[in-house]
């Protein structure tokens, strides 16, 4: 399964970075995020997306991993929602790959494992207290850029912005 938005991991960039960043005995984790998720005015000449590369060890035996996802500015359980379901991509030594692309966005979230004899584990941010946050209206975010034959992981999620590519014409 490949990308679907442009200037984003594709599958062997998130296979590379799983293999280097996950360690062998993490049940579930982020592998990578790229996001966009502009201001709400008329005229835009972006749109808003997510796309999620994760991770489940292959012998806890996933049977499906789920995004739980909070799209409120303040707690409250009633606002937090897990019916967004992971696609697998494929088995990568002993974690399995998954990807999950939308267009909604959400200011939280934590990455569900449901494994076939019941058990549940998270990825609530590695472990450190608090849910993977994602600021409103913030624009382009990622955890992780691939090119020149490298990956970056950038240890966190972090605001980008596109500046020139080769093929455009001029050069700021």
């Amino acid at each position: 399964m490949e990308r679907k938005e442009k200037l984003t991991l594709n599958e062997a960039n998130a296979t590379d970075l799983l293999e280097q960043i996950v360690k062998e005995r993490t049940p579930v984790a982020l592998v990578a995020l790229d996001y966009n998720w502009g201001a709400p005015v008329s005229g835009r000449f972006d749109r808003d997306f997510y796309q999620i590369w994760a991770a489940a060890r292959i012998d806890l035996r996933p049977k499906c991993m789920k995004l739980l996802a909070n799209d409120d500015q303040i707690y409250s359980p009633a606002s937090w929602s897990d019916k967004l379901t992971f696609d697998f991509v494929k088995d990568c030594k002993t974690h399995r790959l998954y990807l999950l692309c939308g267009q909604n966005l959400f200011s939280q979230f934590a990455i569900k494992l449901e494994t076939e004899d019941g058990q549940v584990y998270y990825d609530n941010n590695g472990g450190f207290g608090v849910n993977y946050r994602i600021n409103p209206h913030s624009g382009r975010g990622t955890t992780a850029v691939a090119g020149d034959g490298a990956i970056w992981d950038l240890k966190g999620i972090v605001p980008v912005s596109l500046l020139w590519r080769k093929h455009d014409k001029e050069q700021p």
